[in-house]
């Protein structure tokens, strides 16, 4: 009988001690949504979508797994948060402390970057992919040249060139950048544009000895060029796709 009234109260005990710790991450939570100050709250997998939290104090908060997605954080100090596989898919971070946070998983898709501060933020695995105004520095020319890729292979060629524009802008003597580009603007029927890109792709892959990428590159202008008379553009149709063959080369050495 003594064995089962010390299992009894340590079962109670053990109830009474998570139901505890539920309400104190509540009472963090009403905390942060009354008064926007939660510095170092226990704030893990709580779900605070859409919600207004412009300039609140989340410095040290942990957050992860918390669904944050679509919430305005204009200007707030999430500086060494625990943000872990937590979702701020798009979230308005402008102007917005990261320092030093946690953000390993983290889905940014679509949100606003401009202004924010990532510097020392734990980026590995993070998808940033479709963000808006990423800070300089924390996508390099490659993985913009991956999400180009990606983006093409899905047929968003607008999104795409953007993509490409984005590591154009960071390294200008990568060929294959240019001709992603001129290759996504020929499946939108901007021919003169591509084919400023692709000979822009050809004079770099001459600089840079690879003569057999320059000589493809060239047949695929003179086809553009030289569009055949009757209705029937099939010639110009292999030679996108060996274009778009090439392009997956350089992606599988990535």
């Amino acid at each position: 009988m003594k064995s089962l009234k010390l299992t009894t109260i340590a079962v109670l005990m053990t109830l009474t001690g998570a139901t505890a710790a539920v309400a104190e991450n509540l009472e963090h939570t009403r905390q942060l949504l009354a008064t926007k100050q939660c510095a170092g709250c226990d704030l893990s997998g709580a779900g605070l979508v859409l919600s207004q939290l412009q300039g609140a104090n989340l410095s040290g908060a942990n957050l992860m797994g918390a669904n944050l997605s679509q919430s305005n954080l204009t200007g707030a100090d999430l500086s060494n948060a625990q943000l872990a596989g937590s979702s701020l898919a798009g979230a308005n971070l402008s102007g917005a402390n990261l320092g030093g946070a946690d953000l390993r998983g983290v889905d940014l898709r679509g949100a606003f970057l401009g202004g924010a501060n990532l510097q020392n933020a734990r980026l590995e695995g993070t998808s940033l992919e479709s963000a808006i105004a990423i800070p300089e520095g924390i996508v390099n020319y490659q993985e913009y040249y991956r999400w180009a890729m990606a983006a093409g292979e899905a047929k968003r060629f607008e999104v795409a060139i953007n993509h490409f524009d984005q590591a154009i802008a960071q390294k200008s003597d990568y060929a294959p950048a240019w001709l992603g580009r001129g290759a996504a603007k020929v499946e939108l029927g901007q021919n003169k544009a591509a084919i400023e890109d692709l000979e822009k792709a050809i004079a770099l892959f001459d600089t840079q000895g690879d003569k057999t990428s320059a000589e493809s590159t060239q047949k695929v202008v003179h086809a553009l060029k030289n569009p055949p008379k009757e209705k029937n553009y099939s010639g110009i149709g292999q030679s996108v796709l060996g274009l778009m063959g090439m392009l997956l080369r350089y992606f599988v050495a990535f």
